[in-house]
């Protein structure tokens, strides 16, 4: 995400190996049918930066199966079950197999 990428590239400059970031944070989306009035949302995510790899690539989708897997919630009626935030996968994370440069 923009906001991520501008914080790599102004505090994590000196980094030479991937990066595996986690957040989760308050945000403020505005939409039309809100009439100006802001709807506050809670807003997780993860990013593993400088690693284009497939390794990397199936360690992000092994983190979501995790992190879907940590909710306990199950689909129902033959619908997907998704997860748009929570703090499952700030618990998920360190079980990845990332070393001392996670952040």
């Amino acid at each position: 995400t923009p906001p991520i990428a501008r914080c790599v590239a102004k505090y994590f400059t000196d980094e030479t190996g991937p990066l595996r970031l986690c957040y989760l944070g308050t945000t403020y989306l505005n939409g039309v049918s809100y009439q100006g009035r802001l709807n506050e949302t809670t807003q997780t995510g993860v990013e593993l930066i400088g690693d284009d790899s497939s390794d990397g690539d199936a360690e992000m989708i092994a983190l979501v199966i995790d992190a879907l897997k940590a909710t306990g919630r199950r689909a129902e009626g033959g619908r997907a079950c998704g997860v748009s935030g929570g703090a499952g996968a700030g618990r998920v994370l360190p079980r990845t197999g990332g070393g001392s440069r996670d952040r």
